[in-house]
This record gives structure tokens, C-alpha cells and sequence, in this order.
């Protein structure tokens, strides 16, 4: 896995400013919101989108910190501040946090350097669709989601029922299965 390729620009705020921050936005923005998320099923995607300066999504990923560290206490006190008024928008940062996670760990060095500093950052918004994969894991169901080797890459067919923090312009992680084969493949969608 190439590191050098990611280039950070700015060094994150000492953890207890961002959870501060963190705090600012979950009262100034999030609180009005809580019930209409609840109720109507609203998305918050402007909170969340606030939450990526404050380097809220790169605490768990040393790729996408200056220091090359990793602060998992950090990660989960900035969920968890969210969490504290609104469990599905504390959700979908914990699906940030893992999108951020996939992409840290890609074997693709050019998926990696160009998309963990935009999920990270909170530039783009990012989920997971993993529920299918862990059902087909553990047997429970079939893979809904197969791939055809082509040409530079795959053509993938299917329907996922459920992917999580997914909106307009936002990707997600998930497997499909390589048709006729016995062996799954992970993508950014």
C-alpha cells in the first residue's frame, strides 16, 4: 500500500476543540432538526458536511492525518456527541467514519488517493451497503449484487435493498460476487 501519494495539507485541532465544535453544531444545527429527522425521515446532510473541517471523520485514519496517528477515542467521543441528541444522524456519521475506513484499507492506491481525502474530509459523503455482504457471508442470503469482468474493471448488476447515509452525489462501500466464480470483489459506488 503506497502512503506517499496522500497529501495532507493541514494538521487536525487538538481533539478537545473539535469536540467543542462538534458540540457547537450538534446544538446550533442538529437540535432543531432532531424531530424532523425522526418523524419525516429528513437528512441532515449539512450537518454533517459541517462536521468534516472539524476533522471529525479522520480521527481513526492515520492516512488522512498529518501526524499519521490514529485516535480511535476520538472517532467515537465525535459520534457519540451526536449520537447524544440524535441517533440516525450519529449513525450516518458512523457510516462516514467507515466509508473513510474502507478506503483507508483499499488495495487500490489510486481509489485510496482519491477518495479518502474527499470522505475524510467531508467533501463527499459516503456510506456502507455491507448488510447484503454479511447476510451472504453468514449464509443467510445470496449476494444481490454480481460482477462481470470486462475491460478495465467490472460490470456489476443487482439491487441492494438497504445502504446506509446514501444521498445525492454520495458513494458507499460493498462486495459483489464475480460471476461464475467463487470470490467477491469490494467497490466505491
Amino acid at each position: 500500500m503506497s502512503e506517499a501519494a496522500i497529501k495532507i495539507e493541514d494538521d487536525l485541532m487538538p481533539v478537545d476543540q473539535m469536540l467543542e465544535a462538534t458540540q457547537q453544531i450538534v446544538n446550533q444545527d442538529l437540535k432543531p432538526l432532531t424531530v424532523k429527522i425522526d418523524l419525516d425521515g429528513y437528512y441532515p446532510e449539512e450537518v454533517l458536511r459541517k462536521m468534516g473541517p472539524l476533522g471529525a471523520y479522520r480521527q481513526h485514519l492515520p492516512l488522512a492525518r498529518a501526524d499519521g496517528q490514529v485516535d480511535m477515542g476520538a472517532a467515537i467521543q465525535s459520534m457519540a456527541t451526536v449520537s447524544h441528541e440524535c441517533l440516525s444522524t450519529g449513525f450516518s456519521v458512523w457510516c462516514q467514519d467507515t466509508c473513510g475506513w474502507y478506503l483507508q484499507n483499499a488495495d487500490s492506491d489510486a481509489v485510496r488517493n482519491i477518495w479518502l481525502p474527499k470522505v475524510s474530509s467531508g467533501e463527499v459523503l459516503g456510506g456502507t451497503g455491507m448488510s447484503n455482504t454479511m447476510k451472504a457471508f453468514a449464509g443467510i442470503e445470496d449476494f444481490r449484487l454480481s460482477g462481470q469482468r470486462v475491460d478495465g474493471g467490472y460490470v456489476v448488476n443487482g439491487t441492494l435493498p438497504w445502504v446506509s447515509n446514501l444521498g445525492e452525489n454520495h458513494v458507499f462501500g460493498t462486495l459483489f460476487s464475480v460471476a461464475g466464480k467463487n470470490q467477491s470483489v469490494m467497490t466505491l459506488v
